[in-house]
């Protein structure tokens, strides 16, 4: 119960944040673009930006290179865990037909599950591990940017 405490909160948090970064963001394209925000809302509403996801998976995995590179496994902690819940975020909100490939459903199965591994190891004070860590979950990137790449062409 605790546990899911803890998720539950977690996943409201990263929600509220990612939508009032989108909201910023969108604001300043509308503004830019000189649309009134009234005409952006409706024309796209429903839609979902995915290049927001990867904003905030670059961010994170940013923070993890620092951590690794400073030697502060707590900031690797952090910085994989957020990820990890941006990631579970992603999957679960994004309307994809990607989502039904096993190809996806593989490099998305492996980028979880390397997110998972670095916090063990950075909780394990076991910096070697956690690089390892995010090398796979570099690979498991490029590998499902390929996929997609591949799918559009």
């Amino acid at each position: 119960m605790k546990r899911f405490v803890c998720v539950t909160t977690f996943v409201g948090v990263v929600c509220t944040a990612i939508s009032g970064f989108a909201e910023d963001n969108k604001r300043t394209f509308d503004s830019a673009k000189g649309a009134s925000p009234a005409k952006a809302d409706a024309k796209d509403q429903g839609k979902q930006d995915p290049n927001l996801w990867m904003k905030a998976k670059q961010q994170h995995a940013h923070e993890i290179f620092s951590g690794l590179t400073e030697g502060d496994l707590k900031k690797v902690e952090q910085g994989a865990s957020m990820m990890y819940g941006v990631g579970y975020l992603e999957r679960w909100l994004a309307d994809s037909e990607l989502k039904k490939h096993s190809s996806y459903e593989g490099q998305a199965n492996a980028f979880e599950y390397s997110l998972k591994e670095m916090v063990r190891h950075a909780k394990e004070e076991d910096i070697n591990g956690a690089l390892n860590d995010y090398l796979m979950m570099s690979r498991t990137c490029v590998r499902c940017h390929r996929l997609i790449r591949d799918a559009e062409e």
